[in-house]
């Protein structure tokens, strides 16, 4: 065989074993930083976009994230959530105008026998504008949300006795309530708190990406996953999955290609 020949030769498949080594590398790569999502259940996300009209909000009506808090004035791991995590998503993301904060009531009348009453109260409160403020209060007297200790709040949230004893009155506003805890119920959500993090679309409707329990790093993770520009989630996934496939046809077709040309070399 000529010499020349042998060289070039040799250096082809020194050339495709690199290759090779490459695309497995990367295929070990991506398959390291996906493997928690193979292992681990991720919690299911609603498909349909969820419309938040009437549900009381802060932050920028147009800001690009909506971290939707499902929460009970009663219970004490929202209690700590508010203090922990909602605190904290406020100055970070809130008061930046990225993210919009939204609460939706979902009071475990089954286990905390108040609740349903201070959801009330603060749905009359918001009528009022006073929502957030009253919010807060709660939040802060969670040992205090019998009928009494509410009636109390009264006077120092500035809310008009008159208009709150009638929205208070008003039968609609305990069945919506339900009504939320219900379809709450119906997006798998069975505990509180439960944030889900999503998209805001040119409707104000909100394309959920990710869920969360009352942990702040959950939902910071929740919250940079929205933000991020690029695809996330299952379609990221699948398509990592794809490159995985199309590198192995590739290195298939290599070991035939080293193969033949060994063959050729022999000749």
């Amino acid at each position: 065989m000529d010499p020349a020949r042998s060289k070039s030769s040799s250096i082809r498949i020194a050339l495709d074993v690199l290759a090779t080594v490459g695309i497995l590398a990367a295929c070990v790569v991506l398959v390291v930083a996906n493997w928690p999502r193979l292992w681990r259940p991720q919690p299911k996300v609603p498909t349909e976009p969820l419309s938040l009209a009437g549900v009381p909000g802060l932050g920028a009506q147009d800001a690009p994230v909506v971290v939707i808090e499902y929460g009970d004035y009663e219970c004490p791991f929202c209690g700590t959530a508010e203090r922990q995590v909602v605190e904290s998503i406020r100055k970070k993301y809130v008061d930046s105008g990225q993210v919009r904060l939204v609460y939706r009531q979902m009071p475990l009348e089954s286990i905390h026998p108040f609740a349903l009453d201070a959801a009330r109260f603060a749905m009359c409160a918001d009528q009022q504008g006073k929502f957030w403020e009253t919010h807060q209060q709660l939040f802060a007297n969670q040992r205090k949300l019998d009928k009494l200790s509410l009636s109390d709040y009264v006077g120092p949230l500035g809310l008009d006795n008159r208009a709150l004893d009638a929205c208070l009155g008003d039968a609609k506003l305990t069945a919506s309530i339900r009504a939320d805890a219900e379809h709450a119920a119906g997006l798998g959500i069975t505990s509180t708190p439960t944030f889900l993090v999503g998209r805001r679309l040119s409707d104000g409707r909100v394309q959920v990406v990710a869920r969360a329990s009352g942990r702040l790093d959950q939902v910071e993770q929740a919250i940079t996953t929205a933000l991020a520009p690029e695809p996330e989630g299952s379609i990221r996934l699948i398509a990592g999955f794809a490159v995985v496939a199309v590198a192995i046809l590739l290195i298939v077709a290599k070991r035939r290609s080293l193969a033949r040309r060994a063959r050729v070399a022999e000749a």
